[in-house]
């Protein structure tokens, strides 16, 4: 019987492997985002091209983890789209499977563990795409420290203890905040909970070891003060002109069956919210009953702390990716609430009424974004291509669904390769430098195969008006004597020029004075330099 339900298992595994490659590999080219995409593929060429990282080019708020990876593909496979975006389904994946075997792992029950694995698969690539952002190697690594960490309260074995160590530091070099995140809840957990200070000096050791070694580097390379503003000075600039305010919620059942699916829409930013608070109160209140926690209840709380700290992200920029990147740790938690409610027996009937329709009520929000992101995932994989609202356009370093702008995408990245020498450097921007708008498409240095003349290629609000980086795109331009520039059209207020602060146009003056226009794609301008 013992081995029959071992079979069982396996093949359960093999099916949820299988059924998540699928959806993600399907999902893997059909969404552009020329930005978020740009900003990684770039930074890895550039450093694959010998360049050092933030000193030689700026890229903002993210560790090097993410473009050593890209970089090391790169070397091995060349530099096109499809190897960025299928490292990145092996990472969904991963992450597909972690919430399945952290949900069983809390609750041994694999139909709750199956359904939790259905919420995560589809706020993967299904949802989002597989765009090489760092933040999914990061949430993936700090999750599976955390499942490192329960399987180590659970065996007491100090190899899980230094694994989630290491674990918790490799994702810290992905992503600085969500590292940071993991170590504290960690930490956190194994003060108040295991006895003694070995464990815990243990823990910090193998934690610091990966991070201590790219600081070395760093600090080899002269770059760490160009790090250090990247990494934690700038977020602060950026929190205040990025900043996407908190929706109210809605609560009128109406809305539900809009087609724009608004009630789900805005409420889906208070799934986790639920969810934190519920298990919050459950483990108040088993603490209360019992004095204790048992191994479950220890790891269950490193889980807590985690998923809200991580929720900070969403706090900050409330948008469907910023929410569906960390959503992870809710999905896990509440596969364990729905556990407590369907097994586990409440003496006090009110409490146990109260917390049954809380779940419920949690379920039916999950079940309404499950719906939401399947809808999205059948619009962007299936819908899209067949009524040519977004067309596979081939490239040299790949091929990728573009919507409706696609011809003129082509036509910039032919006029440039066909102008331009091997080697040669570009500049790709916005038609204005003194509003704070996310920098165009910096994909066009991949495609086009011309690497950034400037060390700020990255244009995020907050950087791009800034004197400095003003003058330093100035002085690259010039004295790289680039030729060709790259300007995407945004929507500008009414204000007259002579309003506009004088340090926030020293480069859209430079380019007018010194570039005219040759040719016009859509809402490309390709400028051509005079003399």
């Amino acid at each position: 019987m013992l081995e029959f339900k071992k079979i069982i298992e396996k093949r359960l595994i093999i099916i949820l492997l299988l059924v998540s490659a699928c959806a993600i590999f399907i999902s893997c080219n059909k969404y552009w985002a020329p930005y978020d995409e740009g900003i990684v593929t770039v930074a890895a060429e550039r450093f694959t091209q010998g360049e050092v990282l933030y000193r030689d080019f700026f890229i903002i708020m993210y560790p090097p983890g993410q473009v050593f990876m890209l970089s090391l593909l790169y070397k091995i496979f060349g530099v096109t789209l499809g190897v960025g975006r299928i490292y990145t389904g092996f990472v969904h994946i991963f992450i597909a499977l972690l919430v399945y075997m952290m949900c069983y792992h809390l609750t041994r029950k694999k139909g709750i563990s199956v359904i939790c694995w259905l919420f995560a698969l589809f706020s993967l690539a299904p949802r989002l795409g597989a765009i090489p952002s760092p933040i999914w190697p990061g949430i993936a690594l700090g999750l599976f420290s955390v499942y490192l960490f329960m399987l180590y309260v659970k065996s007491e074995k100090r190899s899980l203890l230094l694994l989630c160590g290491l674990t918790c530091g490799l994702s810290a070099i992905f992503r600085h905040d969500i590292g940071i995140f993991a170590f504290i809840s960690i930490f956190i957990t194994l003060i108040l909970f295991r006895k003694g200070l070995k464990p815990l000096i243990f823990f910090i050791m193998s934690f610091a070891v990966l991070p201590a070694a790219v600081f070395i580097y760093l600090f080899s390379k002269g770059a760490l003060p160009d790090a250090f503003e990247s990494l934690f000075l700038f977020p602060a600039i950026h929190q205040k002109t990025a900043l996407i305010n908190f929706p109210n919620m809605c609560f009128n059942p109406i809305m539900i069956f809009h087609k724009s699916l608004y009630f789900i829409k805005v409420n889906q930013y208070y799934i986790p919210i639920f969810i934190y608070l519920i298990t919050a109160v459950l483990l108040i209140k088993k603490l209360i009953l019992k004095r204790v926690f048992d191994e479950r209840e220890i790891g269950l709380l490193a889980l807590l702390l985690f998923g809200i700290l991580t929720f900070n992200q969403v706090r900050i920029r409330t948008d469907p990716a910023h929410l569906l990147t960390v959503i992870f740790p809710s999905i896990v938690l509440f596969g364990y609430l729905m556990n407590v409610s369907i097994c586990e027996k409440m003496t006090n009937r009110p409490a146990r009424y109260i917390y049954n329709v809380c779940v419920f009520f949690v379920l039916f929000l999950f079940s309404l974004l499950l719906v939401k992101n399947m809808d999205k995932f059948i619009k962007n994989v299936f819908r899209k291509p067949l009524k040519k609202k977004i067309i596979l356009t081939r490239f040299d370093r790949g091929s990728v669904y573009i919507p409706k702008e696609d011809q003129s995408i082509k036509d910039a990245v032919s006029y440039i390769k066909n102008n331009t020498e091997n080697g040669e450097r570009i500049y790709v921007g916005n038609s204005a430098h003194w509003k704070d708008d996310f920098g165009g498409s910096l994909l066009f240095y991949t495609l086009c195969e011309r690497l950034p003349c400037t060390k700020f290629y990255e244009l995020a609000p907050g950087l791009i008006t800034q004197r400095k980086v003003q003058e330093e795109i100035k002085g690259s331009i010039s004295e790289g004597d680039v030729k060709f520039i790259i300007l995407q059209d945004v929507d500008l207020p009414n204000i007259a020029k002579s309003k506009i602060d004088i340090d926030k146009i020293i480069l859209d003056n430079f380019i007018e004075q010194n570039y005219k226009l040759v040719k016009k794609y859509g809402k490309y301008g390709i400028y051509k330099k005079v003399n």
